[in-house]
Parts: C-alpha cells; structure tokens; sequence
C-alpha cells in the first residue's frame, strides 16, 4: 500500500514540476528596451511588454548594468530618455509581465528590430 501511494506521489510531482520549474528559467529576449522618462523601463519583445520599473511603482529588486549603447544605437525622444535594441537574457514573470532578475543585456544595432517583424507594432510606442 505505502509503496502505491509512493509511486502516485512520484508521478503526481513529475507531471506538476514543469508548472513550478518554469518561474525562474531564465529566457533570452530581444527587442525595444524603452526608458521614455525617469525609472519607466520596458522591453517590448514578440510576446509583448516586460516591465522593468515604473515611477512611483514596481522596481527590480537587483542592480543591474545599464546596456551599453553606441550613439548610433540609441534615439533620443526626451533629453536623454529615448529607446535602442538589445537582446537579454533575464528571469521574467509570465503573469504580471515583469523582469525579475537580469544575467546579460546586450545593446544591438537598431537595424535588428527595425527589421524584425514582430517588432514593428511597437513602432507606435516608442516615441
């Protein structure tokens, strides 16, 4: 009897693991990293938008390096506020569309998402 209810116990966490181990793998995503003011930070990406921070609101809890942009690579739209290109790899939450840790940010030549056609219905927002 104890053995069954091992057994089913087994079997019940194997198939709910991929429902708890997906919360912190970490992803690769790549679009506009947009910082229109003073702390809103977004990425827009194919999937949609992952938040950063927002004024008065949600921060990232870690420090993080800023992506290192060249002057060609970033557009300025408010002083030195504006948008560029990256790639990251980084811990997202799914549910409330939220970076929560960061591994890399890498600035990439605007011509990639300028490009990319998933990109281009965020067009709008970046201004």
């Amino acid at each position: 009897m104890l053995k069954k209810i091992s057994i089913s116990f087994i079997l019940v966490f194997i198939a709910a693991f991929p429902l708890f181990a997906k919360e912190n793998v970490l992803e690769t995503r790549c679009g506009w990293f947009h910082n229109p003011s003073p702390a809103n930070i977004t990425l827009y990406d194919r999937d949609g938008e992952w938040i950063f921070s927002v004024q008065g609101g949600y921060q990232l809890k870690e420090d993080w390096e800023w992506p290192k942009f060249k002057p060609s690579e970033w557009v300025n739209t408010n002083v030195n506020y504006g948008y560029g290109c990256i790639c990251m790899n980084a811990v997202v939450n799914h549910k409330d569309r939220k970076v929560i840790s960061i591994q890399t940010l890498k600035a990439k030549p605007l011509k990639s998402c300028q490009k990319d056609p998933a990109l281009k219905k965020w067009k709008s927002f970046l201004q």
